[in-house]
């Protein structure tokens, strides 16, 4: 599978897109999430 990359502005967005990847089959072990702030990234994740 091609690499999925995209800036997100938006939480809401960005949790919306990891259910549709994870709903089409991917692992969610194989997502990323490159934040600039440790407590949004373990959030969203």
């Amino acid at each position: 599978m091609k690499p999925y990359v995209r800036e997100y502005t938006n939480d809401e967005q960005i949790q919306h897109d990891v259910q549709t990847l994870a709903n089409k089959g991917i692992d969610r072990n194989d997502m990323y999430v490159m934040s600039h702030d440790d407590d949004r990234t373990d959030c969203i994740c």
